[in-house]
Order: structure tokens, then C-alpha cells, then sequence
């Protein structure tokens, strides 16, 4: 979402695995549909003791209808987001100083005598731009060049589809600063992902939720060996970047807007039947 006037917020609609294309007319899953017309009310917003969601402003037109057949959708509304991933079918601001940077705009439209805003929804990216078998065919790549250094150092992590489009990439790192080279791959707790000659996978279905990584996914096979099996490492995932800079390993992004892209991306691979991607990790 872009505002004229201000930078571009992280928003989300619809709920996980109902995100796609064909999801916009499930009613209280799918996202808004994509259609001409609508506009944001800037004068009315909708009480704070409305439940869960706080401060809503309300989006028009009220009900909507599909182009070509009876379905409808309705209620739609914008708001912060709730303690529940997703919407069903509003759209969510995720981060609470967005929406209060909003609040702010919409109310000082309506003092200038305008009462609504227009709003345009257009969808692109992600899974919607490629046909199903090039979805199956997804893989993750994660691009780091080693170093010995102390200074935290970051790659690229990447979902490409099987027709060579990147559907995803973002900046992101793996070990502690200081252990990033090879000399270090077998260093519990602070080395890099290590190479091995494993098959690795991604699983899209969310690992775990909770503090003080937040939402995680599990890299598989859960440990892996060194050549000679005298050294093994484990427990790896891809999260967010949310305690020091860095990991004990794990594939991490240090940037929450793209670790909400990556969360919104999975949910609709595993939506598509992708319940794994195959890793591979690039080092230079």
C-alpha cells in the first residue's frame, strides 16, 4: 500500500492459504477483490470498542459483486492488524505506527472537507503470475559470500519458480558476525547453515510462533553431518531477525516488511499443494 504523501506500508488481506487469485470471492477468507471504484470513508471511522480491531475505517462500496457470476462480498473496512493473521477481506495495516500515521492523514482529508479517498487494488507477484506447474517446481536459494571479518555480513535468500522467475528475493544473513567463513561451518551456535551433501527442504507450513523469533519455518533434514561424522549441526529454520543481529544458523531477514512477504508467500505455496521447497545454499 502507497500512500502520495508518505512511504509505502506493509498491509496484508485475506486469510493464509486464501490469498490467491481465486480466493477473492470465499467470503470471510479470501482477500479484496480487485475491482474498480472502491474508496475509504476518512470521516466516519468506525468505533474503537468494536471488538478485536479496534479503529476501523470503512471501505465502499459496501457489497461488491463478481463481474460474471452471483457472488458477493461485503463489509469490507481498514484497519490495524488484529491479533489473528490476515483479514477476511478488509485490509490490515501490520504495523501499529503505519496506522496511526493514517489515522492521522485520513482525519486531516476529512477536516479539509473530503470524506472519502480512492482506492485502486491491483495484485501481482508472488505465486499469481505463474501457472500451477511452474509453482510445483519452486525452490529456495540462499547466496552468501564467506568472509573472515567482524562485521555482520548478508546474502540473498530467493524462492524461484520452475520457470526461472524469482517470486521472491530479499536480504538476509546466517551465523554471527565474526563466524561466517568456511573455517567455521561446524561451529555450534554461531557458524553459517553448513553445506552437505543432504537434500534440504523447506517446509511451508509454519514450525512455530512464538517469542523471541516469532513465526518460524523448519529447514529439514533436522541435523546434518560433517564429512568425516565427527561434527553434526541442528534445529535450523528461516525466521525473522528479531533478538541480536545474526543466528545460531538459521536463515534470518533482517527486514520485517520481507519476512511478512516470505510468511504471505508460503501460506499461499502451501495453498497451491507446495508443502516443501528445495534449499540450496550458494557461498562464495
Amino acid at each position: 500500500m502507497r500512500s502520495t504523501s508518505g512511504p509505502r506500508c506493509s498491509a496484508t488481506s485475506g486469510r493464509p492459504g486464501h490469498q490467491e487469485v481465486g480466493s477473492q470471492w470465499e467470503i470471510g477468507e479470501g482477500p479484496l477483490p480487485a475491482l474498480p471504484g472502491y474508496e475509504v470513508k476518512s470521516d466516519a471511522d468506525l468505533p474503537e470498542s468494536n471488538g478485536h480491531l479496534g479503529v476501523r475505517f470503512a471501505l465502499t462500496p459496501d457489497t461488491v459483486k463478481h463481474p460474471s457470476t452471483s457472488a458477493m462480498r461485503a463489509g469490507f473496512s481498514l484497519h490495524a492488524a488484529g491479533p489473528y493473521p490476515g483479514t477476511s477481506g478488509g485490509i490490515a495495516l501490520l504495523h501499529a505506527n503505519d496506522f496511526s500515521q493514517l489515522r492521522r492523514l485520513l482525519a486531516a482529508t476529512a477536516a479539509a472537507g473530503r470524506s472519502t479517498v480512492p482506492l485502486a487494488v491491483a495484485y501481482r507477484g508472488g505465486v499469481m503470475d505463474h501457472d500451477e506447474a511452474a509453482v510445483q517446481a519452486a525452490r529456495a536459494v540462499f547466496t552468501m559470500e564467506l568472509k573472515r571479518t567482524s562485521r555482520m555480513l548478508y546474502g540473498t535468500f530467493e524462492i524461484i519458480a520452475g520457470d526461472g522467475a524469482r517470486i521472491y528475493s530479499g536480504r538476509a544473513t546466517s551465523g554471527l558476525a565474526g563466524y561466517q567463513h568456511s573455517g567455521e561451518f561446524w561451529t555450534r551456535g554461531k557458524g553459517v547453515i553448513p553445506p552437505t551433501d543432504d537434500e534440504r527442504f523447506i517446509l511451508t507450513r509454519v514450525y512455530a510462533a512464538n517469542p523471541p523469533m516469532g513465526t518460524r519455518y523448519q529447514i529439514l533434514p533436522e541435523e546434518v553431518w560433517n564429512d568425516n561424522h565427527t561434527s553434526r549441526r541442528s534445529e535450523f529454520r528461516v525466521h525473522f531477525d528479531n533478538n541480536q543481529p545474526g543466528s545460531a544458523g538459521c536463515i534470518v531477514t533482517p527486514s520485517r516488511s520481507d519476512y511478512d512477504r516470505i510468511i504471505a508467500l508460503f501460506a499461499a505455496l502451501r495453498s497451491q499443494g507446495v508443502k516443501k521447497l528445495p534449499l540450496e545454499l550458494i557461498y562464495t
